[in-house]
């Protein structure tokens, strides 16, 4: 394959986490939860979707009871897929004969720019409650609204509390899905097909067809992740306020359809699609 310059990936990730509705991993075959069907192992945009970006689409009225935009983010999204290997030593060898696999590691990192009490949750590993504090000073529990905004207890409520929950013994963390989505290898950016207006195929005096616009999109999904690293964040005079996280991601052996999502051999963590949408 020739050296192409178009498979060169630049720019940023938008990053989304499960919330809400999902509580908090939804089955991605639903076709309101997420625009790529994988049912039995194959993919094809749902039809509902086939028309939409991934942002777009995990941002409507419904998918968006599933799933929140982390925001604003520093530092790019870093993955980093860490396997370990051990040795097969023999006497007539210097060196290892063999090597085996004996572990897998995959980690997904980045920096949160906006300091929400929905990302210190996540952050912080927490359930998605916060307590809203009256003024008669009674506190109740709420929940995060599908929107992302909080929800407030009574019109009278002034002070929302974030709540610093003690651990346990066997208490279990709270796993998520991640979805971030950039530019694909090969972008079709915003490209048009040329169409005759009496034959249907392109000739040289064809005119650009305006509604045939398509774009491609990379789509990263992470089945099941856990925020493992010790996290720090400073209020500084000259510097923003970020809140680094370090998501381990951690295989899904439920069977296909189950109320995870439809997990073939191969695609227990997650998967990687390069999705084009619009009309082709």
């Amino acid at each position: 394959m020739a050296a192409q310059a178009k498979n060169i990936i630049v720019g940023a990730a938008k990053v989304y986490v499960s919330h809400g509705a999902g509580t908090y991993r939804p089955n991605l075959n639903g076709s309101a939860v997420f625009p790529w069907n994988i049912t039995g192992g194959t993919g094809s945009n749902n039809t509902s979707a086939s028309g939409q970006s991934t942002i777009a689409f995990l941002q409507g009225a419904t998918a968006s009871s599933y799933w929140r935009d982390l925001g604003f983010t520093s530092t790019g999204v870093d993955i980093s897929y860490e396997p370990g290997y051990s040795d097969v030593v023999v006497d007539q060898l210097l060196d290892a004969a063999r090597l085996f696999q004996q572990s897998l590691k995959i980690t997904i990192k980045t920096e949160l720019d906006e300091g929400s009490f929905e990302n210190m949750n996540l952050v912080w590993g927490q359930q998605e409650v916060y307590n809203n504090l009256g003024v008669s000073g009674n506190v109740s529990a709420s929940t995060i609204t599908g929107t992302g905004s909080l929800a407030t207890a009574s019109a009278t409520a002034l002070v929302t509390q974030f709540a610093m929950a003690a651990g346990s013994l066997g208490i279990a963390p709270v796993e998520r899905t991640l979805v971030f989505v950039g530019n694909a290898p090969g972008l079709i950016q915003n490209s048009t097909k040329a169409v005759s207006a009496s034959s249907g195929s392109a000739t040289a005096t064809s005119t650009v067809d305006a509604s045939a616009l398509r774009s491609k999109e990379r789509v990263y999904v992470a089945r099941r992740i856990v925020q493992e690293q010790t996290t720090a964040h400073a209020l500084k005079r000259d510097a923003a306020t970020v809140f680094p996280v370090s998501f381990r991601a951690l295989p899904d052996v439920d069977a296909p359809g189950g109320g995870t999502g439809d997990v073939t051999a191969g695609t227990e963590y997650g998967f990687i699609i390069d999705r084009v949408y619009g009309v082709v």
